[in-house]
């Protein structure tokens, strides 16, 4: 299993809700949120709740440890 799509153990979802990609990235659903609205962050909209791809969440992940 590659390390870089496994989390606490289990490998990551393909698609992530909101709260999910907050508990991954240690940020809270209102930030999420917050970075869709600011274009940081793109989804989804499914049924009025927001999916984010796997993909998305990692990038967003990588930019963030390149950024600090």
């Amino acid at each position: 299993m590659d390390r870089s799509r496994t989390w606490e153990g289990k490998e990551l979802p393909l698609v992530f809700t909101a709260k999910e990609a907050g508990n991954f990235l240690r940020f809270s659903e209102a930030s999420i949120l917050r970075f869709v609205k600011q274009g940081v962050l793109q989804g989804v909209k499914v049924g009025g709740r927001w999916r984010f791809s796997r993909e998305t969440i990692l990038n967003l992940l990588n930019q963030t440890e390149v950024a600090r």
